[in-house]
């Protein structure tokens, strides 16, 4: 029985060794298994970006139809032309409009003569001396209207001197369709300024010389006149800003400060000549007013003299007379209508039309699109949206080119109302590309990295290792006795790799924990 005891407690002790040892090594065993995935925390660059697919639109496009219907009697451009604001594309059948009008203008002529007849009053010889002073003022308005034409050609002649003889020197290809300047400007915005305000002037000065081919001292002078200010104006901008180009130039190796002095005495004496011709212009034209005033007094001095039938006869002919120009007035915007013009500078991209066919109202014959001005559309998730702000810059990369091919662009504009798009609301967004390239093609689509925000040598670690709990966010960190600690962090901006900016509450140099594996 003592030896049955004695082996029954050595058992025992024996199995109690037994699951010891069991324990321990399960213990010690898991403690060698949980493993901690843990980073050093380094300062780095770190960028914030937005991803998002685009189309790329022409800067304008146009769709034009007639505002009547009519049959086309001619049609001017085909699809790929080059064309300019209020150029003629398409016109409708409109003669009959030209009889109603030149009836119309003969009822007015006759109008007119009777409203004439019946103001005529007072004794002939009192009303010989009106006539007499209107004749003398009419004399002075029609040689003052010849120095005025005069004048405004002289306008013309000087602007189209400075323009295509002084400063189309400094141009290569200067009346085509993309001049480019042959002197180094290192402002490239005034460079791109100075090449786009010579093709609008190419324009001017062609529409401009076009309208003084007809000019004529009894057309409306004002109109000649505004239309001469105006390109004035726009020749003396430009002047200024190639004088700001020339004052910047410095002398190297082919250039020398000789050729420089000579740019700039030559952009003086161009300018000069065209500050000269606006102070002329300006007398010009306040010289012709008071003549026209001169003539308007005269006229009505003489009607006033000569006034004899009754207010009420002499008011229902000036009804008759206004009613006579107002049908003049309304046949005329008719056969404007007849007439399609471009509203802009660009390119045609359609025209579905045939001499002789009969167009419907409102129906979209000609499509145009800005020439070389392209821009992006996107449209961006709320989630995202809070990041992108206008003038930010990005990345564009076109389907077509591949991700080797990169385009620069700026957003320049995010519509305040929101686009749903599948059932998630979307912002549209523009952006403007940094310069026009002839690989880009309308409708050809983008893949944009917008750039919202960066830091430099800040501390960013993986946002995987950032904990949020209870609205704060902490991070585990291992102290030096391999013991982990709770530290609270403040958090900046995230990157597309996931990594996120830490802005208080790590140091450099400390061990974080990233993972825990078990």
């Amino acid at each position: 029985m003592k030896n049955f005891i004695k082996k029954h407690k050595t058992l025992s002790i024996i199995t109690a060794i037994i699951v010891i040892v069991i324990l321990l090594f399960v213990l010690f065993k898991g403690e060698e298994e949980a493993l901690y995935e843990t980073v050093v925390v380094e300062k780095e660059n770190i960028v914030q970006t937005v991803s998002v697919a685009g189309k790329i639109k022409p800067q304008k496009e146009a769709s034009l139809s007639f505002e009547k219907t009519g049959k086309v009697s001619g049609i001017y451009v085909d699809v790929g032309d080059s064309v300019v604001y209020g150029q003629k594309l398409i016109a409708l059948g409109n003669s009959d409009l030209y009889s109603q009008l030149m009836e119309a203008q003969a009822n007015r002529d006759v109008v007119s003569a009777k409203l004439a007849e019946l103001t005529r009053g007072t004794r002939q010889e009192e009303i010989r001396i009106y006539e007499t002073k209107l004749t003398s003022a009419q004399t002075a308005l029609m040689e003052t209207k010849r120095s005025f034409v005069d004048t405004v050609q002289e306008s013309f002649t000087k602007s189209d001197d400075v323009i295509r003889n002084t400063t189309d020197k400094f141009f290569n290809d200067p009346h085509g369709g993309n001049p480019k300047l042959s002197i180094t400007v290192y402002d490239s915005g005034l460079a791109i300024d100075l090449e786009g305000h010579r093709i609008m002037l190419e324009s001017a000065l062609t529409s401009w010389y076009e309208t003084l081919s007809v000019l004529d001292i009894n057309n409306n002078l004002d109109q000649y006149g505004t239309t001469a200010k105006d390109n004035l104006s726009s020749v003396k901008i430009f002047l200024d800003k190639m004088a700001l180009a020339i004052n910047n130039l410095t002398p190297n190796s082919s250039l020398t400060q000789a050729t420089i002095d000579t740019y700039k005495t030559s952009i003086s004496t161009a300018r000069t000549t065209i500050n000269t011709a606006v102070t002329n212009l300006s007398t010009s034209q306040k010289t012709l007013s008071t003549a026209q005033s001169s003539v308007s007094l005269a006229e009505d001095e003489l009607a006033l003299k000569k006034a004899g039938a009754t207010k009420e006869a002499v008011d229902a002919q000036n009804a008759q007379l206004a009613q006579a120009e107002a049908k003049i007035s309304t046949i005329q915007t008719e056969l404007g209508k007849t007439i399609m013009r471009s509203p802009i500078n660009g390119i045609v991209t359609k025209v579905d039309a045939e001499n002789g066919e009969v167009v419907s109202l409102n129906s979209a014959i000609v499509s145009l699109i800005s020439k070389n001005k392209f821009k992006i559309e996107a449209h961006i998730p709320e989630a995202d949206i809070g990041r992108v702000a206008v003038g930010d810059s990005a990345d564009v990369t076109l389907d077509a080119y591949g991700d080797e091919v990169m385009f620069q662009a700026n957003v320049v504009s995010i519509e305040p109302a929101e686009t749903i798009i599948e059932g998630v609301a979307t912002y549209k967004t523009v952006l403007n590309l940094a310069s026009d390239d002839s690989r880009i093609k309308s409708g050809m689509t983008t893949d944009i990295e917008i750039l919202t925000d960066s830091r430099d040598d800040v501390i960013a670690i993986p946002g995987r290792s950032v904990i949020s709990n209870n609205g704060e966010k902490f991070v585990r960190v291992l102290n030096s006795e391999g013991l982990v600690e709770e530290v609270v962090v403040s958090t900046g901006i995230r990157d597309s790799l996931g990594k996120i900016e830490i802005i208080q509450g790590l140091q450099e140099g400390a061990e974080i924990i990233v993972f825990i594996k078990n």
